[in-house]
C-alpha cells in the first residue's frame, strides 16, 4: 500500500496540507468515468489472453502510452500534459493539478499521489482492491514526463505474457 512519506517541510507546507486529496481522499478533478469509458477497458481485459493483448488494447482505447513490465508486475502509463501550454515552467505546462502547476520548485512525488489515484477505478475492477497506485516519474519532483505505475498484487488477476 502507499505509504506517506511527509518530511517536516512537508508537515509544514500548506499548499500539501490543504490538498482535497489529503483532506478528502478524493481526486479534485472529478471521477474518471467522465473522461474515460471503463467499460471499454474492463472489456479488453476479458477478451484479452495474456498482458500483451491487453496492453496492446489500452494502447487503441487511450491516447497515452501504455508498457507493462513482467518482472515487477507493473503497468505504467504516460500522462498527456494538461496544464496552461503558454506556461513558463514545466511545471506549469504539464501539471493538470490547479493546486501546484504554478510551482517554481520541485516538490516530493508522493504530492502527486491524487493523480495516480484518479486511476483507481480503472484498474481496480480487474485487478482487485490491492493494486497498488503511484507516480513513478512526475514532472513536479523534477522529471521531463508524469508516468503513473499500476502494481499488480493479485497474481489470479495476471495474465502472463505468452
Amino acid at each position: 500500500m502507499y505509504k506517506n512519506n511527509s518530511t517536516a517541510r512537508d508537515k509544514a507546507c500548506p499548499i500539501y496540507d490543504n490538498h482535497p486529496y489529503n483532506k478528502t481522499g478524493a481526486c479534485p478533478c472529478g471521477d474518471v468515468g467522465q473522461y474515460i469509458d471503463i467499460s471499454k477497458i474492463i472489456d479488453a481485459y476479458d477478451k484479452s489472453t495474456c498482458m500483451s493483448s491487453f496492453i496492446e488494447a489500452l494502447n487503441n482505447i487511450s491516447d497515452e502510452k501504455i508498457w507493462f513490465d513482467d518482472e515487477v508486475n507493473t503497468i505504467y502509463m504516460s500522462k498527456n500534459f494538461g496544464g496552461n501550454p503558454e506556461s513558463d515552467t514545466l511545471i506549469g505546462r504539464a501539471c493538470h493539478c490547479k493546486y501546484y502547476n504554478h510551482a517554481s520548485e520541485n516538490f516530493p512525488k508522493h504530492y502527486c499521489k491524487c493523480c495516480a489515484e484518479f486511476c483507481r477505478p480503472i484498474f481496480e475492477p480487474i485487478f482487485g482492491k490491492d493494486v497498488e497506485l503511484h507516480m513513478h516519474k512526475t514532472v513536479l519532483s523534477g522529471d521531463n514526463e508524469c508516468i503513473t505505475a499500476v502494481k499488480i498484487t493479485d497474481m489470479k488477476k495476471l495474465r502472463r505474457n505468452e
